[in-house]
């Protein structure tokens, strides 16, 4: 009488070890690298300069209105004289120059993050368009302001009090040239801020802060408020030493 077969040995099945966590996914954390540390300080030093640039965005603002353009334009002064406007111009190319700062300061924190970055290369990309968007600003609101003086004449009507009666004695087509040039400028200004705002939102996939977030929002409608946001939720990742979970 024969024995019973032996039970066949089962096979086993070698199991990779699982991989580690990589950076970005849900739960996953690691150390801030050195150019991590390096991007997020450029990102905050623009950010910095933004609000700064916001200061001095409102008051050219005041200015403009203290100088007399809004009671020109609603005919119950005249236009004051281009002499008048130089340190108003001079108010201007201070803001632009700041702008021009944050922008060159962001887009070259954001391209020396430590790659692949996919998710950031349209955005650094196109955020270009608002450099050629700002020197069109600037250059037609020169042509703008230094020509509207010379174009109309503004005197009193005396009916109804506080009217002006005011005569062209200028060409117009100076004036028409500068309010496109800064028409076109604010259009390419736009864009370009949009894509940059793109790009900060996307940082939240390296380091989901809410207030790099949040700030990236605001840039685009409330830029003071929104450069502050960023400067601090910026701060916040660089205080911790591991890069939060994502």
């Amino acid at each position: 009488m024969s024995s019973p077969a032996a039970n066949p040995p089962i096979p086993t099945v070698a199991v990779p070890p699982p991989p580690p966590p990589s950076p970005g996914r849900f739960g996953a954390t690691r150390s801030l690298t050195g150019a991590d540390r390096d991007g997020l300080r450029k990102i905050s030093n623009g950010a910095l300069i933004g609000a700064v640039g916001s200061v001095a965005s409102l008051a050219i603002g005041v200015a403009i209105d203290l100088n007399g353009f809004s009671r020109a334009l609603e005919l119950r002064a005249g236009f004051p004289s281009a002499q008048s406007w130089i340190w108003v111009v001079a108010l201007a190319a201070f803001g632009i120059a700041l702008t021009l700062i944050q922008l060159t300061w962001m887009r070259d924190g954001l391209q020396r993050l430590p790659g692949p970055s996919p998710e950031l290369v349209s955005p650094v990309s196109l955020s270009r368009l608002a450099y050629p968007g700002l020197v069109l600003v600037w250059v037609g609101l020169l042509v703008v302001l230094f020509t509207l003086g010379s174009v109309l004449t503004c005197t009193p009507s005396g009916t109804p009090p506080g009217m002006m009666t005011c005569i062209r004695t200028g060409a117009l087509w100076p004036l028409l040239v500068g309010a496109g040039l800064a028409l076109v400028g604010v259009l390419l200004t736009v864009i370009g801020w949009i894509y940059l705002a793109i790009g900060l939102w996307r940082l939240e996939r390296r380091y989901p802060q809410p207030l790099i977030q949040v700030g990236a929002i605001l840039l685009l409608f409330f830029p003071l408020l929104g450069n502050i946001l960023l400067w601090v939720g910026i701060h916040q990742v660089l205080e911790t030493p591991n890069a939060p979970p994502g």
